[in-house]
């Protein structure tokens, strides 16, 4: 058992044994080749970051996971880099008030690393500024993406993922296409993986067989994804 000082040392999660491979390196890989894996382990942090670390006066709890390309050791050895974000907000009329994207994408310019994918969970709401409803959380249209779009730790392979409330439901896109769903109206226009069970969460037993191979199921389905992209 570890713990996974890759979070910015905001908090430590225990990783169950048949999690590690998932925190492994991109040792003599191609990292962009490795984001199935990123975005599975991102999508369950993210989900723990959201009810334990995350504050708000409403009980909207968002958690994001940022990960970088490849940050060297001092053996030589290239390994993943985490960076965590949640939004805070203690009160209606609080001044500081923080989207966890906004915090992952801090981080990671401060960092000047290239953020390869971006998971987000939390409870699912309509867009404040557009009204829209995606089938997953995604960034608000009126801070989230203008900051992405412009951000230097974005690129246009960073692949950006939504886990719905249920996590039940996989939303993945880039920034370009999170950015005309918005202007055309249309959120169906996002890709979606639907899973036959919950994804587990970090550090929690699976409730059935169907949930124990949920995560088996969001691998395969999410690298399909991702080829179908890269083959596009």
């Amino acid at each position: 058992m570890k713990t996974l000082a890759e979070l910015d040392s905001q908090f430590s999660l225990v990783i169950p044994a048949a999690a590690q491979d998932l925190i492994t390196g991109y040792k003599n890989t191609d990292p962009w080749a490795q984001q199935a894996n990123d975005i599975q382990r991102a999508l369950i942090m993210s989900v723990s970051l959201a009810k334990e670390i995350a504050v708000s006066y409403r009980d909207f709890k968002v958690g994001a996971i940022g990960t970088a390309l490849t940050q060297k050791m001092e053996n030589g050895d290239d390994i993943i880099r985490s960076f965590s974000g949640t939004n805070i907000k203690r009160s209606k009329d609080d001044p500081l008030d923080v989207h966890a994207e906004e915090a992952v994408l801090s981080k990671a310019e401060r960092a000047k690393v290239i953020v390869s994918s971006l998971a987000i969970y939390g409870d699912n709401q309509p867009d404040d500024e557009s009204g829209l409803f995606f089938p997953a959380l995604p960034p608000c249209s009126r801070r989230c993406l203008p900051l992405m779009l412009k951000s230097p730790a974005m690129h246009e392979k960073t692949v950006i993922t939504g886990l719905s409330s249920d996590r039940k439901t996989i939303m993945l896109y880039g920034v370009r296409e999170l950015l005309n769903a918005y202007e055309s109206g249309r959120p169906d226009s996002l890709t979606t993986v639907e899973l036959s069970a919950p994804l587990v969460e970090f550090g929690k037993e699976p409730e059935s067989s169907m949930q124990e191979d949920a995560s088996d199921e969001a691998f395969v389905k999410i690298a399909r994804c991702l080829f179908q992209r890269q083959a596009a």
